[in-house]
């Protein structure tokens, strides 16, 4: 949202950078002093850049017409929580103090399963179908030393492979879940 890269890169250390400086984050911001394309001259005099515009431009573009737009599929709304409050008990939650949460931006669970389904710039990365992952472990004498010998030529005895879950797409439950997929019309 900002009209140069400069803004952007001074706003995007300042809220990407520690509550505390330190060293690194010092040697960041001079990273982003040195960057190619950097200019002070995209911050303007005395009274061009600052904190408060870089907060109200970014305020402004999170409206429902920028990345919170209603195009994409996002709602504006808001939230009751319950508080708590230490040794207070409530005959029911309805009487619990609550505070409201106004101007939520969400979307509903499957327009972001539709959106990732859809965006050609991530789908190569998803795993849609279930599969098993297998570890072969290295072939090993009983000294714990191996041949270097691929399995198919030596004569060691062959460990078992082993299983390996890294997400549910790897699980026994999508496994079957995805065969009772496949044998409906």
């Amino acid at each position: 949202p900002f009209p140069n890269q400069s803004q952007f890169r001074l706003y995007d250390w300042f809220y990407n950078s520690s509550h505390t400086k330190s060293k690194e984050d010092f040697n960041d911001l001079l990273d982003v002093l040195r960057s190619q394309g950097f200019s002070l001259d995209h911050l303007g005099g005395g009274g061009g850049f600052s904190a408060q515009q870089a907060q109200d431009t970014v305020d402004d573009f999170a409206g429902l017409n920028g990345v919170f737009s209603m195009d994409n599929g996002w709602h504006q709304g808001s939230l009751k929580i319950l508080l708590p409050k230490t040794r207070a008990k409530y005959p029911s939650e309805d009487q619990a103090p609550t505070a409201t949460i106004q101007g939520l931006f969400y979307r509903r669970l499957l327009e972001v399963l539709l959106g990732v389904a859809t965006d050609q710039h991530f789908t190569h990365a998803y795993h849609w179908i279930p599969h098993i992952l297998s570890w072969q472990p290295p072939l090993q004498d009983e000294h714990g030393a191996g041949n270097g010998l691929p399995h198919s030529q030596s004569s060691l005895p062959h460990p078992d492979p082993v299983r390996v879950f890294t997400d549910t797409f790897n699980t026994n439950t999508m496994l079957c879940e995805h065969a009772k997929i496949q044998v409906k019309p």
